[in-house]
């Protein structure tokens, strides 16, 4: 393993990126733990968090509102990986798909991405909303369960890995790839008790 220093003469391991073949390649041998639940973002291994009751609920809403939302124009898609390049290979809550998808889906093939946010908002705003704006990604929803608020991202920028529209969300939205749908956002949380 090599090394880098940060001007103080300090010397730091650089760490090892990891490829998506290699990753799969490691899962095929058993060199991972099968109950950990891994996704790969720019060559870096990230550990998810464990599912909160509140996540696990949100998520269930969420799938059911994005099922009937788009009953005629995509396939919805929980807990699968999602193929964006070599070193990147994410698993968010919720994909709709345009069509099927024969392997792992790819940035292509999506409509719609959702993560279900509770413990890992500042993540998921962050670099994971940096890396879907990279990819074109058409719309990325964050639903903030804590707060039951849906952090509304639109128009990336495939070049900065931004997003030219940002909106954090209350009450209802109209769904971009569907024309005339709207969505209350309490849709995609259970009632408060």
């Amino acid at each position: 393993m090599g090394t880098s220093s940060v001007g103080t003469g300090t010397v730091y391991p650089r760490p090892k990126l990891w490829s998506v073949a290699e990753l799969h390649r490691l899962i095929e041998l058993d060199g991972l733990d099968s109950f950990r639940r891994l996704e790969l973002i720019e060559g870096v291994l990230y550990e998810k968090n464990r599912q909160s009751d509140a996540h696990v609920a949100s998520l269930s809403w969420t799938q059911v509102a994005l099922q009937a939302a788009f009953a005629t124009a995509g396939v919805v898609v929980g807990g699968s990986n999602l193929h964006l390049d070599e070193y990147s290979e994410p698993e968010p809550d919720v994909l709709v798909l345009r069509a099927r998808a024969l392997n792992v889906p790819t940035a292509a093939e999506v409509l719609l991405l959702v993560e279900v946010s509770d413990t890992s908002l500042a993540f998921d705003l962050g670099r994971k909303a940096a890396l879907y704006a990279r990819h074109g990604i058409p719309e990325y929803w964050v639903a903030d369960v804590t707060n039951r608020l849906l952090h509304l991202h639109r128009l990336p920028d495939i070049q900065s890995g931004t997003w030219q529209e940002r909106l954090v969300l209350a009450h209802t939205l109209s769904v971009e790839v569907l024309p005339g749908q709207q969505l209350p956002i309490a849709e995609l949380f259970p009632p408060l008790a």
